[in-house]
């Protein structure tokens, strides 16, 4: 979303290079963006806001395109530690308390020009909760080959995926069944990268079919800086000074993108939130039945199952 936002700021060049990173045009993108924030399910919330140093001016139809299809406002801000309290107060209400800061003091100065930030909130309940009898005490395995004690829950679900490097069950969320929690067991044991198990590729390999599942409890917190990470994919172009549409007096260019995760799947449900800030500067299977059962580590998706855009992807290292 924070991407999206400055995308429709940006020269051709950044553009292109942000189209490709997305997936998608930038009008299939905004379209896209527009439905998820003005959908109503109480499941998904979505806020999105940029803020911009005293003494500039939004470029007008960069303000437009964003409050159109972002719900994003625009503000003057003096980008001190003031700002830092503002962002991280936005953060925390848009996200139910689950990150109550993303900013730190000394994060924001005068040389920051402008900052877009975008707020993520997922709270739903599974269509078939895991029953109490079905969350029982099981070991699962770290990379270094200890056991931990966890909370499992198990069920019997009817769709699963499968390709050369992993298998996948799917457990559905709300009594439409409009998101999903993909939990992906990859064939291979030890440390993997998400990028090696084509979780593209697996999810085009949909089968209904019975699968026993096992999913532990677990709650996990994350934050980084993104910007090392993102300089090394097709995104470099957007440390460049190529937004010359955000405001009208300057050509901008990323500084920093940080993001802080946290998402808790219990018996009952999944809670999860993301906040994204980007800073800107000028110038195993049995033989009878199908089973994945996730007791080492995994990875898992949430996606949303109108626009098929992921809206969480992870791994479980350690519940």
């Amino acid at each position: 979303m924070a991407l999206g936002m400055i995308g429709n700021g940006a020269n051709q060049t950044a553009k292109t290079a942000l189209e490709t990173y997305l997936g998608k045009s930038m009008s299939t993108f905004n379209s896209d963006a527009k439905e998820m924030v003005n959908r109503k399910d109480n499941v998904l919330s979505l806020a999105n806001n940029i803020w911009y140093i005293n003494g500039l001016t939004p470029n007008s139809d960069f303000k437009k395109t964003v409050a159109d299809y972002y719900n994003a406002g625009m503000q003057p801000a003096p980008m001190n530690n003031n700002t830092v309290d503002e962002i991280n107060a936005w953060a925390d209400k848009n996200t139910d308390h689950m990150i109550p800061k993303i900013l730190k003091y000394g994060d924001l100065s005068p040389a920051n020009r402008t900052v877009v930030a975008n707020a993520m909130l997922f709270d739903a309940k599974w269509t078939e909760p895991f029953k109490d009898s079905a969350v029982q005490d099981d070991d699962f395995t770290l990379f270094n080959s200890k056991k931990k004690k966890v909370k499992m829950m198990y069920s019997k679900e009817d769709t699963y995926y499968e390709n050369e490097y992993a298998t996948a069950f799917e457990k559905t969320y709300g009594d439409g069944k409009e998101y999903s929690f993909i939990g992906i067991l990859p064939k291979k044991k030890g440390k993997f990268n998400l990028s090696e198990l084509d979780i593209a590729g697996l999810l085009k390999n949909k089968k209904k079919e019975d699968v026993y599942i096992s999913l532990p409890k677990f709650t996990y917190d994350w934050e980084d800086k993104l910007s090392d990470a993102l300089k090394e994919t097709s995104l470099a172009p957007i440390y460049g000074r190529n937004f010359d549409k955000i405001v009208n007096e300057e050509i901008l260019w990323v500084d920093s993108i940080i993001q802080g995760c946290k998402i808790i799947v219990d018996e009952k449900g999944t809670k999860a939130a993301a906040v994204t800030v980007a800073t800107m500067k000028s110038t195993g299977i049995s033989i009878n039945r199908k089973e994945v059962k996730l007791d080492r580590p995994f990875a898992y998706v949430i996606k949303d199952n109108k626009t098929g855009s992921v809206l969480f992807v992870g791994k479980c290292i350690e519940p």
